[in-house]
């Protein structure tokens, strides 16, 4: 398969084709796609950053931006997809890693959409775009590797959506009960005894 292939796969899978997602799993070719992908979206997510600075925010490191941000997305995204595909193991799942990562290293282009319209807050878009826009994209990767971990890794519909959606969603709040805890009501202690 060629590159142009493999993100025309991609985009299918991003809108819930199974059969793209188990037809980019199967070609050996696409392991280095994926890492491609990965590298390009980090790409353009630093030249977008340089090229519109979203007011308010340090503004990364410059030019340095344009070699660590594509190596930076790489690791980042083996760590997460390393613990979904460690967890999907636990639970009976059947892809090899490479599988796994070759689907869902594509379907990470959808995360230059929220780059862009973060960047445009610099331009006048309402900031709160960008937030939503990374809330609709996390919900969307999420339903995305919930089918994955079904299709790909052959977990039963139960087993994908408690690890693909269920997971993320009991870590986020525990990270905003940590928060509230540490932040808002630490701070009224931090009044009432001072």
């Amino acid at each position: 398969m060629s590159y142009t292939g493999y993100l025309s796969n991609s985009l299918k899978v991003l809108l819930f084709n199974a059969d793209a997602a188990e037809e980019n799993a199967k070609d050996s070719e696409a392991t280095k796609y994926g890492f491609v992908t990965l590298a390009i979206v980090g790409l353009v997510s630093a030249i977008i950053n340089i090229a519109l600075p979203v007011p308010g925010t340090a503004g990364g490191l410059g030019y340095a931006d344009l070699l660590l941000k594509p190596i930076m997305v790489i690791i980042s995204f083996i760590i997460g997809y390393s613990i979904y595909h460690f967890l999907a193991k636990i639970l009976g799942g059947k892809a090899t890693g490479a599988e796994y990562f070759r689907v869902l290293s594509g379907a990470m282009v959808v995360s230059l959409l929220t780059t862009l319209l973060i960047a445009l807050t610099g331009v006048g878009f309402p900031l709160v775009l960008g937030g939503v826009s990374w809330l609709l994209v996390g919900g969307w990767i999420m339903a995305v590797n919930t089918l994955v971990l079904h299709k790909v890794h052959q977990l039963s519909v139960l087993k994908a959506v408690m690890l693909g959606i269920v997971l993320p969603l009991a870590m986020l709040a525990l990270l905003a009960f940590l928060y509230f805890v540490t932040f808002i009501h630490g701070s009224y202690y931090d009044r009432v005894l001072s």
